[in-house]
C-alpha cells in the first residue's frame, strides 16, 4: 500500500510509554503512506477515577479547547486527542438502552474524527480499529472509509469488563470488516466464525532485543546455570497476568524458578511479590526484574 491516508485508532494512546502494536504499525504504514492516529476519547468513569492522571488532564484540556488536539508527531504521523466526553454505558444490563447510548458515543467520536481528518486533508481514507470495540462498532457506517480492517490481538472477551457486551459486540465488529486481521493462528480461527476474511498476519518484535546467537554475560540475578526457568517478558500488569496464581506458584513450587522481566503497573508495585526474598529492581534505564523462589 502506497500514498494512502490510513486513520487508526487503538485502546493505546500514542504517548503510552511501552511499546505498542497499533504505535509500531502506523510507523511502518507512515514509510509510504499518510497516517491520522486517534487517541482514545475520555469517558465520563474514566474522568472521575482518573482526573489526577497526566494524560487524562492532556485530554481535558483539549476537550476544554485550551490545547490543541491535532499534532504532527513524527513525518506522516498525525496523532490526533479527541475533544469529547463519551457516556459510560458498559453497566447497562439492557441492550437496546446500551446501544441507544453507544450510538450517541459513536456519532461524538466519529464527528470528532471526521473533522481532525478534514484538517490533516483526508479526504477519503482506511480505517484500521485496533481493538476499540463499544464506540467502535458504528465507525464504519459513520465515517465511510474506502476498507474498513478490524485487527484482532487479544482475546479480550476473557476480561470481566467486556463479557456483558463485548461478545456480540465484537462478533458484530468481525462480520462488516472487509478484513480481519489477528496476530495469532487462534484468533484468527476466532475471527473465521464471524468473518471468511480473517487473516493471521503474525506478532512483530524488535530483533534488536532479542539476539540468541549473540554473547552475553549472565546476569547476577538469574538463578544459577541449569536450574528450570518459568520466564515471562513484557510489561508486568494486573491485566495481563494474575498476580496472586505467581505469589501461589512462588510459595507452593518453591524448586521452580519464576523470572519475571519488564516495567510494573501500580498493582505490581504494590503486590506481595516484593516480600519474596529475591524479588529485584534493575536500574531505571532498565526493566524491572522479578526472580521468584
Amino acid at each position: 500500500m502506497n500514498d494512502q491516508n490510513i486513520i487508526i485508532i487503538a485502546q493505546q494512546n500514542w504517548e503510552t510509554t511501552i511499546g505498542t502494536n497499533p504505535r509500531n504499525m502506523a510507523r511502518e504504514f507512515a514509510k509510504n503512506n499518510r497516517v491520522l492516529y486517534i487517541n482514545m476519547p475520555l469517558d465520563v468513569s474514566t474522568v472521575l477515577r482518573e482526573h489526577e492522571e497526566p494524560t487524562v488532564k492532556k485530554r481535558l484540556r483539549v476537550l476544554l479547547g485550551l490545547e490543541e488536539g491535532l499534532v504532527k508527531a513524527e513525518p506522516n504521523v498525525w496523532v490526533y486527542t479527541t475533544g469529547v466526553l463519551l457516556l459510560s454505558a458498559n453497566w447497562l444490563t439492557s441492550r437496546p438502552l446500551f446501544s441507544a447510548v453507544n450510538n450517541l458515543n459513536a456519532w461524538l467520536l466519529a464527528r470528532s474524527i471526521r473533522k481532525a481528518a478534514d484538517a490533516a486533508g483526508f479526504d477519503s481514507f482506511y480505517l484500521l480499529q485496533d481493538g476499540l470495540i463499544f464506540p467502535g462498532l458504528e465507525l464504519k457506517r459513520l465515517l465511510k472509509p474506502v476498507k474498513f480492517i478490524y485487527n484482532l490481538r487479544d482475546y479480550v472477551m476473557a476480561v470481566p469488563y467486556f463479557q456483558r457486551h463485548g461478545p456480540w459486540m465484537e462478533a458484530a465488529l468481525m462480520k462488516q470488516a472487509d478484513v480481519v486481521s489477528a496476530n495469532s493462528a487462534y484468533l484468527r480461527d476466532y475471527a473465521r466464525e464471524h468473518n471468511p476474511s480473517s487473516y493471521d498476519i503474525g506478532q512483530g518484535c524488535v530483533l534488536s532485543l532479542y539476539q540468541a546467537d549473540a554473547v552475553y554475560d549472565r546476569p547476577a540475578d538469574l538463578p544459577p546455570a541449569g536450574a528450570p526457568i518459568i520466564g515471562y517478558t513484557g510489561y508486568l500488569t494486573e491485566i495481563r497476568l494474575d498476580i496472586e496464581l505467581l505469589v501461589t506458584i512462588a510459595r507452593q513450587r518453591p524448586q521452580w524458578n519464576l523470572v519475571l522481566i519488564g516495567p510494573e503497573d501500580e498493582a505490581f508495585k504494590r503486590s506481595a511479590l516484593h516480600q519474596r526474598p529475591t524479588y529485584t529492581s534493575w536500574a531505571a534505564s532498565r526493566p524491572t526484574s522479578c526472580r521468584l523462589t
